[in-house]
């Protein structure tokens, strides 16, 4: 590995780790607490303290993102910078790709209602849920 390839890894990790931490500690420091995805659809902020908590954790998960763009433009200047973000938008994917995206866990829960009907499962215990039906649907997106 070239030192400038190791020097620009380092920078990377550095900046995503920090800009991360920064924001999830200063979350954690006013008070945020992380609560179940289901709870958290339905949940009504009780003032807007929560919010700002909420979203300066959420703010953190980008990390990863502002480091390569930071290191991007660093290294490879506003051209490089450009050049990376038509990459990131421009994707070719072959049909069959989505055909597999689908079918796989379609396939995969066939094969469990298979195997749980020659055991002797009723088959409507495997269609029963206690997720109310606008949920399945945010589940599916």
């Amino acid at each position: 590995m070239k030192k400038e390839d190791k020097r620009s890894l380092i920078i990377y990790t550095v900046i995503t780790f920090v800009f991360t931490w920064i924001f999830w500690i200063t979350a954690l420091y006013m008070g945020y607490k992380d609560i179940p995805f289901l709870r958290y659809l339905n949940w009504d902020f009780k003032s807007s303290s929560q919010v700002t908590r909420h979203l300066i954790f959420r703010i953190g998960v980008y990390g990863p993102l502002v480091g390569s763009l930071i290191v991007t433009y660093l290294y490879s200047g506003g051209q490089g910078l450009r050049s990376f973000i038509k990459r990131i938008f421009k994707v070719k994917i072959k049909m069959k790709w989505y055909l597999y995206l689908f079918l796989i866990p379609i396939i995969i829960n066939f094969v469990v209602v298979l195997i749980g009907l020659i055991i002797g499962i009723n088959i409507n215990s495997f269609f029963k849920s206690s997720i109310p039906i606008n949920y399945k649907l945010v589940f599916f997106i």
